[in-house]
């Protein structure tokens, strides 16, 4: 019995030591997925940036057209 339970125990011990080594390997593997998911939202940060910047331009074209109206005004004044 005693060199029975001796076989068993290291058996035991075995299996043991390879799930945590299999274990181990799958928790890499998670890391990695959730590295690129990270890099994934800095790229969608990034073009929403962009897009702000073409609005500030288009508000600007605008501001010109406003100008370019008054100047107009002004001149029909003048002639009047």
């Amino acid at each position: 019995m005693q060199p029975n339970e001796g076989y068993f125990r290291q058996r035991r011990r075995r299996r043991r030591r390879r799930q945590h080594h299999h274990n181990h390997h799958h928790q890499q593997q998670q890391q990695q997925q959730q590295q690129q998911q990270q890099q994934q939202q800095q790229q969608q940060q990034q073009q929403q940036q962009q897009q702000q910047q073409q609005q500030q331009q288009q508000q600007q074209q605008k501001q010109q057209q406003q100008q370019q109206q008054q100047q107009q005004q002004q001149q029909q004044r003048q002639w009047q």
